[in-house]
């Protein structure tokens, strides 16, 4: 809780160019524009002021959890952005996960259904290893704390 309200006023920062979304301690800033250079000029202004607010709180910005994802259709290429802080640049990645999900950069949702298939796969080779073993009840407790809950 003292965590969200330190922080509470990180939006009112930068809301005026983008979309800043605040969930624990995952910041994720959309940006949305038309015009190609006054995009870049947005995203990088933004970053400045973010970098100042952490300056001005005594924080430090992880650079190695901080990169940038562009949404893009299938047909469509990415546009090339670079957004740097000091000497360093942020990268560009095609996935990514919030939330528990897997987003990519396309929204075709593969990455997510993937992982979805390797926690499933897990998951099915733990009861099937265990059927000989245990009882019915205790493999249904399984099932439900493992497969059902990855399920729903």
């Amino acid at each position: 809780m003292l965590f969200l309200l330190y922080i509470n006023d990180l939006p009112g920062t930068i809301n005026n160019l983008s979309k800043p979304t605040l969930f624990a301690d995952d910041n994720i800033i959309i940006f949305t524009h038309s015009n190609l250079t006054e995009f870049k000029e947005d995203i990088n202004k933004v970053f400045e002021k973010i970098i100042i607010w952490f300056q001005n709180n005594l924080l430090s910005l992880n650079l190695n959890k901080t990169y940038y994802m562009q949404f893009i259709s299938k047909t469509n290429y990415a546009v090339n952005v670079n957004v740097n802080y000091k000497t360093n640049r942020i990268n560009n990645v095609y996935y990514t996960k919030f939330l528990g999900l897997m987003l990519d950069s396309t929204l075709s949702w593969k990455p997510h259904i993937d992982q979805l298939i390797s926690k499933l796969n897990s998951a099915c080779y733990v009861i099937r290893s265990l059927k000989s073993i245990i009882s019915l009840e205790n493999l249904r407790m399984i099932y439900f704390s493992s497969v059902h809950s990855i399920i729903s």
